[in-house]
């Protein structure tokens, strides 16, 4: 078995709504773009995965709302499903390792350094907003920075084996000042076999 680790960069862009914009503001949109190649046993990128290149669509959030939530809290209203595939000839038992720089803790914050390690530093000149990544099955699981999640694994009658992580993508409050604009956030997924 080739114990070769293959690192595959997320990258997610999301753009907030300006709050002096029209009652229907523009969407905020993300956009995950990965390349890599895996190890063998040889395996493939499942058609339609977000390990290929794939859109999330988020709605937009008004400024003032963001200014208006506690720190740490979601925007339940942008959550948004999407799944990691591979579909391999052998079994590899393949694990997804999501590796991300988050928020400096800042003082006096007192409940968001119970969530601040799992939710993706932004960038960019829209601020206000951090990204969390979830388990789709356990949407209050937030994937914390370094943390090991298996995939799901099914097989076929010609011997294939389909693996699977279906997760969530939402916003959240965090300490910056509420402004519109485009921000950025970037989070490594490693793939790794036993």
């Amino acid at each position: 078995m080739n114990n070769k680790i293959n690192f595959f960069t997320v990258l997610l862009l999301v753009c907030s709504s300006n709050s002096f914009a029209s009652i229907v503001p523009p969407p905020m949109s993300g956009h995950i773009a990965v390349s890599g190649n895996i190890s063998v046993p040889t395996c493939k990128v499942a058609t339609g995965s977000t390990l290929l290149n794939a859109s999330i669509s988020m709605p937009s959030i008004d400024v003032d709302k963001v200014k208006a939530r506690a720190l740490g809290k979601a925007f339940l209203e942008t959550t948004q499903s999407f799944e990691f595939k591979l579909d391999c000839d052998g079994p590899v038992n393949p694990k997804l390792k999501f590796t991300f720089e988050h928020e400096e803790i800042p003082a006096g914050s007192k409940g968001y350094e119970e969530v601040i390690e799992r939710l993706i530093h932004t960038t960019g000149s829209g601020a206000g907003i951090s990204i969390g990544l979830a388990l789709a099955e356990d949407s209050l699981h937030l994937v914390k920075s370094g943390e090991v999640l298996p995939m799901h694994e099914t097989t076929d009658k010609t011997g294939m084996y389909y693996y699977s992580l279906p997760m969530s993508l939402s916003s959240f409050r965090n300490t910056f000042p509420a402004k519109s604009g485009e921000m950025n956030a970037t989070a490594t997924v490693e793939v790794t076999e036993p």
